[in-house]
This record gives structure tokens, C-alpha cells and sequence, in this order.
């Protein structure tokens, strides 16, 4: 009988690999002889991403947790007065630029993110398919008996279904048992790794081994042989019943080579300098250099993210750079000396650090503000409004009666200012006498209807928008409230 060389499917078996007994994080240090399946590696790279993506999901809520403080700043600075007023300001300016800065750093980190999941996505997926194809067992030999192959096909044409066709099983192929699990010992990742992956080597995905994993023999009952003989070659069996054996033994399909070293960067000790940018978008198929290049460009490229404010401390505030930015602008002096940022901050919040955490942030929620509620205005601690949006409405409220209060005080000072100046010009009628002031039971005071002219409103004496007191230090004294 005559075998012609088929053409046969692509399938293989379970490859065995040891594992150590326990489960233990995962570090630079000890990762070396902890990834051995493809399945491994595929969650290792997961679960890398994974920390990523957690990092980021906090990046994005900053705003919501930091918000309510920010606004309790806010509404301090408005109900407040003196170095406390400065005080408050400053952390909410603090806190302004802190929330520019996370809104910034999330739109970089993100698109670095994408690019970086991406290739670990499809390596990902080239791993499990690789892992889900060792899954399948050996195919069982399959006899053709000799009938089959007395020319037929004629004139030696192809001889197909040599061997059975096998169905790869990818259910939860790779699935992590548990969250942040990698191998069968459930190993952990706490922090992503920062000098080098383990993963399957690149040539274990590519190879398929056919030399070793398709085999034919011969069958029968009797003698079974080999046989060339002239124009002939196949196989004979004494009993002259011969079979022609064929087998894919998927098993010796793929190499069973151990996961392999992948620096991320140049090397362990230049971890840090990357080989080569992300991958391109449209690189399908991307090599471990490719995944470690990923890598490499986000974790260089990914910027931190900014501290919560309710971690700010006093002594942190006098090594702030950017603190130290807005307290620059409160001297005014051209050349401060080297202390004078940190003496302002010290003159401002003073020295004790409790007390600092204690007034500014963790007891802020005790101060009270005043808010209009459907049964009149009320007073409110910070830690009864519910939301930003009740702060917002107090510090609105605040705003407007510091307007209010400052209109009241600005007219008793120009009220006093007119008193002063009738009461200076002397106690006779030739000193007294002029059209704002008379002579009253031996004093000289305003008169009646200079009072009530000037009751509500301020006089006018420029033809612009400033108004004149005989006063000056009165005014000054305004400003400066």
C-alpha cells in the first residue's frame, strides 16, 4: 500500500510543570522560578495592568474625595478674618491647583494606560490561546485498513483524514481563580513589577512541532514490517491484514520550554531606559520586547498622583514647593531672605502641628456657617451640610453678607468722619457756622438734614467713582478690614 503526507490540524495536550507549594508576593527579587505556564505569564501581565487600572480609578475620583474640604476652605476664608483668613485662602488655593493637577495627570496617565493595555491585552491573548490549545489531549491513533489504499484514490492522489479533527476547550481558559491570583499557588502582586518580566518564550508560541507530535505505524495481527519493495513502499503484516496507523500526539506539539527573563528596561540596573516606544497600534502579534517596551514607556511615562489634601501636614506646607509659590506672593518685599516663607507659614498656622491638623482639617467640620433654609437662616456646621452644593450655597451666603457688613461699617466711618469734623471746628458761631454744621446747645454738630442726606449713600465731590472723607486713617482703617 502506498501513504501520502497529509496536511493536519493544529492541536496538542497538557504540558506538566512544577510549582512551588505555597503562595507568596510577587517581587523583583523572588519571581524568577514562580511563572511556568503561559497561563502564568498571561496573568502576571494582567495583573499588572490590573495595579495600573486600580492607580488610575483613584486618580479619577480625587475630586470627589477631596471636594467637601476644598470647600470648607472656601467657605473659611469667606466667614473668617485676619491670619486665619490668610490662612484658609492659602489651603484652598493650595487645593485649587492640586485639583487642576489630578484632572491633568489622568488625561496623560490614561492615554499611556490605553496604549500599554493594549499590548498586554494581545499578548494576553496570544498566551491563552496557546495555554487553551495544550489543553487537548493526545488524538487516538487511527487505523486505515488495506482496502483503503488499493488505489484509492487512483494514481496516488491524496489520502485524507488521516487523523481525527480536535476541538480546543477555551472556557475560563487563564481565568484567575481570585482577584490578583497568578499561577495554581494563587501568587500576588502588590506592586508592578520594575526590572523584568518571566513569560513564555516567544518561539514556544511560534514553533509547532510536528516532527515530533505526528507519527504513523503499522498495525495488523501477524508480522507487521515496513516495506520498499520496487515501485512500492508501506506496510505488510504476515496475517495479510495490514493497517496503516496515524496518530497526532499533541502533546510533543509545543515546546515545553520554561518561561524566560524579559528585562523591561535596558537592564536590571538601567531598568529605567527604554528600549524602544510603545508598539505600534496595528502590531497584532506583539513579542515580549514588545510587552517589556510597553511597560517600560508607561511606568517612565505615568506622573504621580497629587497627595489628598486632608494629608497635608504643617511641616509638609514648609517643603511644598508650590505652598511655598503662594506664600511668596503674601510678602511684599522684593528680596525675601531664606526663612521667610517658612517664619510667614509659622506666623500664620504656628508651630504645633496638632493644632495645625486639628483647626484646618480634621475638626474644620465643627465650624458653622450661616445658610437660608426654608424656615429662615440658620446656623450649620460644616458637617451637617451634605454636600458640597449646601457649602456652596454658604459660602454665597458668606460672600454676600462680608458685602453687607462692609457697606454698614463703611457708613458709620463716614457717619464719624462728618461728626468729627463739625465737632473740630470749634463751640462759637463764627467757627461753627457753614452749611453742615450748627451750633446746638454750645457744641458744634452736623446738622439734621446733612444726616439724613447722607443716611444710605456717599457724597460725591470728584465727578468719578471715589467719594472723599475728611478722615483718611478711617478710610485706610475700611480698606484694610
Amino acid at each position: 500500500m502506498f501513504v501520502y503526507r497529509a496536511a493536519l490540524p493544529l492541536t496538542i495536550a497538557i504540558t506538566t510543570v512544577s510549582h512551588n507549594c505555597h503562595s507568596i508576593e510577587l517581587t523583583d527579587d523572588n519571581i524568577h522560578d514562580k511563572i511556568t505556564t503561559a497561563c502564568d505569564s498571561a496573568q502576571l501581565l494582567q495583573a499588572t495592568a490590573e495595579l495600573y487600572k486600580s492607580a488610575l480609578e483613584h486618580l479619577a475620583t480625587y475630586r470627589q474625595r477631596n471636594a467637601k474640604l476644598l470647600q470648607m476652605w472656601v467657605v473659611s476664608a469667606a466667614t473668617t478674618s485676619g491670619q486665619a483668613k490668610l490662612g484658609f485662602a492659602l489651603l484652598q488655593a493650595l487645593g485649587n491647583k492640586r485639583m487642576a493637577q489630578a484632572t491633568e495627570v489622568l488625561a496623560s496617565n490614561l492615554q499611556h494606560f490605553l496604549k500599554f493595555k493594549q499590548t498586554v491585552d494581545l499578548k494576553t491573548g496570544i498566551l491563552a490561546h496557546h495555554a487553551a490549545r495544550q489543553t487537548v489531549a493526545d488524538g487516538q491513533a487511527k487505523e486505515h485498513a488495506g482496502s483503503t489504499f488499493n488505489n484509492q484514490p487512483a494514481a496516488g492522489g491524496e489520502k485524507t483524514a488521516l487523523v481525527d479533527d480536535q476541538t480546543i476547550v477555551t472556557t475560563n481558559i487563564c481565568k484567575q481563580e481570585a482577584d490578583n491570583s497568578i499561577g495554581t499557588y494563587h501568587h500576588t502582586l502588590a506592586r508592578p513589577l520594575s526590572k523584568a518580566f518571566y513569560l513564555t518564550p516567544d518561539a514556544a508560541l511560534t514553533q509547532l512541532k510536528y516532527s515530533a507530535a505526528i507519527s504513523i505505524s503499522c498495525g495488523g495481527t501477524g508480522t507487521i514490517a515496513w516495506k520498499s519493495s520496487g515501485t512500492d513502499i508501506g506496510c505488510s503484516d504476515s496475517s495479510s491484514a495490514p493497517k496503516l496507523k496515524a496518530q497526532l500526539k499533541t502533546s510533543k506539539l509545543f515546546a515545553t520550554a520554561q518561561s524566560t527573563k524579559q528585562n523591561i528596561g535596558k537592564s536590571d540596573e538601567e531598568s529605567k531606559t527604554c528600549t524602544a516606544d510603545y508598539p505600534d497600534h496595528v502590531n497584532y502579534w506583539p513579542s515580549n520586547q514588545d510587552v517589556a517596551n510597553a511597560a517600560c514607556q508607561y511606568k517612565n511615562k505615568k506622573q504621580p498622583t497629587p497627595p489628598d489634601l486632608e494629608a497635608i501636614t504643617l511641616s509638609g506646607l514648609k517643603t511644598d514647593t508650590e505652598f511655598k509659590a503662594l506664600i511668596r506672593q503674601t510678602l511684599n518685599v522684593k528680596e525675601p531672605s531664606a526663612t521667610a516663607e517658612v517664619d510667614a507659614i509659622n506666623k500664620i498656622y504656628g508651630t504645633d502641628e496638632s493644632a495645625f491638623k486639628k483647626t484646618f482639617i480634621t475638626d474644620i467640620g465643627d465650624s458653622t456657617a450661616k445658610l437660608w433654609e426654608s424656615d429662615g437662616l440658620k446656623d450649620k456646621k460644616y458637617s451637617e451640610l451634605s454636600s458640597t452644593k449646601h457649602l456652596e450655597e454658604a459660602y454665597a451666603h458668606a460672600v454676600a453678607q462680608n458685602i453687607h457688613n462692609k457697606a454698614e461699617k463703611a457708613k458709620t466711618l463716614i457717619s464719624k468722619a462728618k461728626e468729627e469734623e463739625c465737632k473740630n471746628k470749634g463751640n462759637t458761631a463764627t467757627e461753627c457756622g457753614s452749611d453742615k454744621c450748627e451750633l446746638k446747645e454750645g457744641k458744634c454738630v452736623e446738622k439734621e438734614e446733612v444726616k439724613v442726606e447722607n443716611d444710605g449713600k456717599t457724597t460725591n465731590t470728584t465727578g468719578s467713582n471715589s467719594f472723599v472723607i475728611n478722615k483718611a486713617p478711617l478710610l485706610l482703617a475700611l480698606l484694610l478690614s
